[in-house]
């Protein structure tokens, strides 16, 4: 009796969590203990609004979108456990790998770079600097009034200038922080400045993750642009624009510098317009249906399937030619609250290796595929060690661009 007893219990454990599945598959336990066990368990699912149904576990197949609670017996008599079951829609995506270009919106103007402005006395002073302004941050305010355009940055500052001071509130990171930077009237321009060079769009080159062809939804990057404008909350705006890039060079990472693809943008077959930016990327829908010549086809992976070992990525490193690399997946954290850190992955393609030192800038977005399943994207690098870097799973991305 304690035998069964303890048996029953480490059976109830072997269900923790919840469960993602996609309308039509077939239900599937998480771990070896529950696997070896199904065919011993009755189900019996209940969906809040239709009568209970129950069966033989290893007959249980999902094929409405929902969420459901499914109750679990031994023999059909003995409760196991009750699980939740989230079925999403059913997805045929197409996988991504090509290098877009992307011109983001974004939210006031972005400092990116520092100037001097010469002194009566001739010194060079950086008051920008000297207030502790930083390269990235977003200027959001300047006197209260918002900032739209680096035009109307410069004549606010000019405007104000007389004053001898200006009060700047910027995004610096996750804080909102007003900086006092004083103005100093620039001999060579006959105008106030504070040293800075801003712009009020950003941009760069990406890799696009997967398409939808029902939706006609994309979704690139896997993590966020800190910069970008996220629009009116619940609702769908344009934020920015994606077209092809072509690369036209690499400069390899190396241990303690992070390398980057080099291109430019090459108006072509890929034309989206971007509406969402989330913790996992951005998204939008693509004008045109996107090819990928490896997979026609493919499925998302449930984040019970994604496991350590070899998987591969799709990326561009000449031209607009896709290409395929081997990979290994190190680890795999399903919490939520490693954003896009979920997948730790190592190059070992000697090819990558040789051309690329492993992750470099532009490859943010590259598809994971693994056992013929997209399993998530290519996010960060760790730059004392370039072959190795980060990923995000393949369903955060598909929650944030509305497809589950």
């Amino acid at each position: 009796m304690q035998i069964f007893i303890l048996f029953h219990l480490s059976l109830a454990t072997a269900f923790d969590g919840e469960y993602l599945y996609y309308a039509g598959q077939k239900f599937e336990l998480k771990n070896n203990l529950s696997k070896a066990f199904g065919n011993l368990l009755q189900y019996e699912i209940e969906d809040g609004e239709n009568e209970a149904k129950t069966g033989s576990l290893t007959d249980l197949s999902l094929e409405e979108p929902g969420s459901y609670l499914l109750g679990l017996k031994l023999f059909g008599v003995l409760p196991v456990k009750s699980v939740s079951v989230s079925v999403a829609p059913a997805l045929e995506l197409i996988p991504g790998g090509h290098s877009v270009g992307i011109i983001m919106k974004t939210e006031g103007v972005i400092i990116v770079g520092f100037s001097s402005i010469p002194g009566e006395d001739g010194k060079m002073l950086y008051p920008s600097k000297d207030a502790d302004l930083q390269l990235g941050d977003s200027i959001l305010k300047i006197n209260g009034i918002s900032v739209s355009s680096d035009e109307q940055a410069a004549e606010l500052i000019d405007r104000f200038g007389a004053e001898g001071f200006v009060e700047i509130e910027v995004r610096q990171g996750d804080q909102i922080l007003t900086k006092k930077v004083e103005t100093i009237a620039c001999p060579e321009t006959g105008t106030y400045r504070i040293g800075l060079y801003i712009r009020d769009d950003t941009g760069g080159v990406v890799t696009l993750t997967f398409y939808d062809k029902n939706s006609g939804r994309f979704g690139a990057l896997g993590h966020r642009i800190t910069a970008a404008d996220p629009g009116t909350e619940g609702e769908k705006n344009l934020l920015g624009r994606l077209m092809p890039a072509n690369i036209t060079g690499i400069i390899p990472g190396e241990k303690g510098r992070t390398g980057e693809k080099i291109g430019y943008y090459n108006p072509g077959v890929i034309d989206g317009e971007i509406d969402t930016v989330g913790e996992f990327g951005i998204f939008g829908t693509l004008a045109e249906d996107l090819e990928n010549p490896f997979y026609p086809v493919i499925l998302p992976a449930r984040p019970d399937q994604i496991k350590e070992g070899p998987a591969e990525i799709i990326t561009v490193i000449e031209g607009d030619r896709l290409e395929r690399f081997s990979v290994e997946i190190l680890s795999v954290d399903r919490n939520a609250d490693k954003k896009s850190k979920g997948l730790l992955i190592e190059v070992t393609d000697e090819e990558l290796l040789e051309k690329t030192g492993g992750i470099i800038q532009g490859m943010s977005g590259s598809p994971i595929i693994q056992d013929g399943l997209l399993v998530g994207a290519v996010t960060h690098v760790l730059v004392d060690h370039p072959n190795k870097g980060y990923g995000c799973l393949i369903d955060c991305m598909l929650s944030e661009a509305g497809l589950i």
